[in-house]
């Protein structure tokens, strides 16, 4: 049996340590656009200097050698041919396999605002490549756009607001920063902390036209309120699709990423996928689920995915911690929410049919396990007899 995986980040490198704990003596072949294995969401550790290019890995120095794996560097997956079973690389050279995974993540959206797809100084934050540019660049630039303010372009904010004498302008069509993430109180309490280290927030608004320069370099970006942010480097946070372009013609389904069954089997035979290139969920330990599922049908030991990862995001912002769990938006009539304000704390929970479905903790995280757990397993709350901030861990049974 010859195994090909295709990506080398949480997707591809957890298929292919199942994989060699499942079937301990087939072939297993990585490939991988990347040069190195890191980890995406500390890449703004890399920026601000706390991580060197060592630290970024998530895997031990002798994994490849450890699980025996061919692993194909520095090589892009240009074609598919699933009739022959072979893939083409970008070096021209054809790799055949006998159970393939996609893992190849996704890429940064650029919108289609006038003149940007054509800039040379636009950049987003998925790849150690944009990290390393960002770090050099930013040294020197006066001024720097972020387009919009999720977790990708709060991370590129912190990573580059280390330079000294620059200004970080953040532009959001919503009212507020992280909107999919906190609530208005949780965000303006982040948003303060910005506004103190001197970051200029344009909410509500969006970048209408972008003015090049002679050597289609953005110098200016104009926003829908008539607002012009002079700009030496545009980082774009605004989204990510799917990398499936080599897909093309070969009759795998996609729609926003590869259509997946419960197996992670796509609609070719043989042909499995995992992680962001789903456009499932886009978290890390769905990914990793997806690949252990997608790895024991690839080894003919068949699993099917349960349900997924609650989401649970954590931040920090200037000492300030923040995590928020499950669906902190949910404006349904039907829900009741209870929120907890002291000074440095702020504590929100939204309840639906005696059941905890999302949760905001900011300043005190204390205890924001316990509502992890009670979301994730659809905990009946009816009868605790406690206000829910003081709830704890010896209140259930694990």
């Amino acid at each position: 049996m010859r195994y090909v995986i295709l990506g080398a980040s949480a997707a591809g490198i957890n298929a292919a340590q199942k994989l060699r704990e499942l079937d301990q003596n087939s072939d297993i072949t990585m490939i991988s656009t990347d040069e190195s294995v890191y980890s995406r969401p500390m890449l703004h550790y890399y920026m601000s200097g706390k991580r060197d290019l060592n630290s970024l890995s998530f895997i031990n120095k002798d994994f490849f050698e450890k699980h025996k794996v061919n692993w194909i560097k520095g090589t892009t997956v240009i074609s598919l041919f699933p009739d022959s079973k072979e893939v083409m690389l970008s070096n021209n050279e054809k790799q055949h396999y006998d159970k393939l995974l996609i893992a190849t993540g996704a890429s940064s959206f650029i919108p289609n605002i006038p003149n940007l797809r054509e800039a040379c100084n636009v950049y987003g934050l998925r790849n150690l490549n944009d990290a390393i540019i960002l770090k050099e660049k930013g040294k020197t630039a006066k001024n720097i756009t972020v387009l919009g303010s999720g977790l990708v372009g709060i991370d590129a904010v912190i990573g580059l607001m280390e330079n000294e004498n620059i200004t970080i302008n953040i532009i959001e069509l919503a009212d507020r920063i992280l909107p999919l993430q906190l609530d208005q109180c949780a965000s303006g309490n982040c948003e303060k902390k910005l506004i103190d280290n001197n970051i200029k927030l344009f909410k509500s608004q969006k970048a209408e036209k972008i003015e090049l320069d002679e050597n289609n370099n953005i110098k200016e970006v104009h926003l829908d309120s008539g607002k012009i942010l002079p700009t030496d480097i545009l980082v774009v946070a605004t989204g990510i699709r799917a990398n499936t372009e080599f897909l093309s013609n070969t009759g795998i389904k996609l729609g926003k990423g590869i259509d997946v069954n419960s197996k992670m089997e796509t609609s070719i035979p043989d042909v499995y996928a995992a992680g962001d290139v789903t456009a499932i969920s886009g978290t890390w330990p769905d990914a990793v689920k997806q690949a252990h599922v997608a790895a024991y049908n690839m080894a003919g030991l068949e699993k099917e995915m349960d349900e997924m990862t609650v989401i649970n995001n954590a931040m920090n912002f200037f000492g300030m911690p923040c995590i928020s769990i499950g669906d902190v938006n949910n404006t349904d009539d039907s829900c009741k929410v209870k929120i907890f304000k002291e000074h440095d704390s702020y504590k929100k929970f939204i309840i639906k049919d005696k059941h905890i479905c999302g949760a905001i903790f900011q300043g005190d995280i204390a205890y924001s396990g316990v509502f992890k757990y009670l979301i994730r397993n659809q905990i009946d709350i009816s009868n605790i007899n406690k206000e829910l901030d003081e709830i704890g861990y010896e209140d259930f049974n694990y």
